[in-house]
């Protein structure tokens, strides 16, 4: 008999983390952050410690806490803590379907050992995320062993390591191509099929289990530049007749709903009757977005202004099959913002040194993977957007909202605000702070229009359900399950899931 658990996902968008068993094989699909939980007790200056090892994030029921937890959890943390680790996996795989945190970034926790599956672009997503990450939990496609001691050079004592570089090695990650791939873990035969999300890499997944076929939606919508992959998803979930199907359902309260190609037109228009700069600010692996915006720029003569977070992602994804902007695209400008001492802005005969010690001492304000940004062609200064504002379109997330008095936007520039879901009630208190910064610089504030959700509205979600034919439904990843019984006919059974509490097929 085939069981399923969620320990995620249940009444909450996201957090998902889904156990599936069936003949003695065991296997997670996604393994993520629960936002709305996570922000009953932590914040950005409130996190939880290493030291405390997986206790701390079970005990505020974070992570799940099973009868097996040391054939699941990382050994460096259980050891520390004094707790047993199994010899063997007492888990087979993880299955991820994309590289948002909260279907992701809980991998973290993870033993080394266990075998991920996810598409290419999502494993190459996680590793930059891991790259330019200054957090403390981000070991998402390496693991650095932490609590351990290495002798000092001098033979004197020991000291602690905490490079990534020194006790650094990969996890097992089992990568699959954007086409459908077929994987078998134990009984069960586990098929990957790309959709289209609001970053690139993302998947849905049939499993063949003992009992029938089950499929697991993932996060996807129908829009977008590839939003056929969805369609493509759907007919094959219909085809493989699943007696069972775990459905997303972010949006099943609203009928709203803006495509992608509606988004770029509003904001060409927007764009268009701004005389002076524009600052975006859109999700940093939304490139699809990027690509919308990129659009704009060409269009209007301008140049789509990227953070050096992008700029990697753009690089480390060139040689996959992700359709993205190319990071030597003509209106494409890398943004090297002014750090520590702001040396970037500077001359050496400000300091009355020669050129090459002070280039010296630019790189070493940045981090090792930014420096090979800071010398290359297509590189812009805030110095150079402040002097030729209409120029530019600029990509600036919240948190660098502080490079507003070094781009000193002139009179007529604008802001545009074009993100995804909010998930909690801190992203109005963000977007109160926004404003207030929008108003000492008098800026234009635009947001009507410019959003195309990653997920399903009621209707889609009715339509793809209605076509797929599932003999039962378990709504996952939404905060209105039991909407799901206004939209799905009597044949279909709903099941509403219960944090901890095992389905049985």
């Amino acid at each position: 008999m085939t069981k399923i658990t969620c320990y995620g996902g249940v009444g909450e968008i996201g957090g998902n983390k889904i156990l599936v068993e069936d003949a003695g094989t065991r296997i997670w699909l996604d393994f993520g952050m629960s936002f709305s939980r996570a922000g009953e007790y932590l914040t950005e200056y409130l996190r939880l410690r290493k030291i405390d090892g997986i206790k701390s994030f079970q005990h505020l029921g974070l992570l799940p806490q099973l009868c097996d937890d040391s054939g699941l959890y990382r050994s460096d943390y259980l050891r520390y803590c004094g707790q047993e680790v199994m010899e063997d996996p007492a888990y087979h795989a993880v299955f991820l379907t994309h590289a948002h945190a909260d279907h992701s970034s809980y991998v973290h926790f993870l033993r080394k050992e266990l075998p991920i599956y996810s598409s290419k672009v999502t494993k190459v997503v996680l590793e930059t995320l891991e790259q330019c990450s200054a957090g403390s939990f981000c070991d998402y496609v390496n693991i650095t062993e932490n609590f351990q001691l290495k002798e000092k050079k001098t033979g004197s004592g020991y000291s602690k390591i905490i490079s990534r570089d020194e006790m650094c090695t990969p996890r097992d990650y089992q990568v699959f191509d954007e086409s459908i791939a077929n994987v078998q873990i134990g009984g069960l035969r586990i098929e990957a099929i790309p959709v289209n999300h609001s970053l690139p890499g993302a998947c849905a997944y049939i499993i063949y289990t003992s009992d029938g076929p089950m499929v697991y939606t993932g996060d996807l919508r129908f829009h977008g530049y590839a939003g056929e992959l969805s369609q493509r998803f759907v007919e094959r979930a219909a085809a493989a007749n699943p007696i069972v199907m775990l459905c997303e359902g972010t949006r099943v309260d609203t009928d709203d709903c803006f495509s992608e190609a509606e988004v770029k037109e509003e904001l060409g228009e927007m764009v268009c009757k701004t005389g002076a700069m524009v600052i975006a600010d859109y999700p940093d692996r939304d490139l699809e977005r990027m690509q919308s915006f990129l659009d704009v720029a060409r269009q209007q003569n301008r140049y789509l202004v990227i953070n050096t977070k992008q700029a990697l992602l753009l690089k480390n994804l060139k040689d996959t099959t992700a359709e993205i902007p190319s990071l030597d695209d003509p209106n494409i400008k890398i943004y090297i913002r002014r750090k520590d001492w702001g040396l970037i802005g500077k001359q050496a005969a400000d300091f009355g040194i020669d050129e090459g010690s002070f280039q010296a001492l630019v790189e070493s304000e940045y981090e090792k993977w930014e420096k090979e940004f800071i010398g290359c062609p297509n590189r812009v200064t805030s110095e150079e957007i402040k002097s030729n504002q209409s120029n530019f379109i600029v990509h600036l997330n919240f948190s660098e909202l502080v490079d507003l008095f070094d781009l000193q936007p002139g009179t007529g520039s604008c802001f545009i605000r074009s993100l995804t879901e909010a998930y909690s009630g801190e992203d109005e208190l963000d977007a109160h702070i926004v404003q207030n910064w929008l108003s000492k610089f008098g800026l234009a504030f635009y947001s009507h229009k410019v959003h195309a959700s990653g997920h399903l509205n009621r209707e889609e979600l009715k339509d793809m359900i209605a076509t797929i034919k599932p003999r039962t439904l378990i709504p996952i990843h939404t905060e209105y399950p039991g909407a799901f019984s206004r939209i799905v006919s009597n044949e279909v059974e709903l099941i509403l899931p219960e944090l901890g509490k095992i389905i049985s097929i």
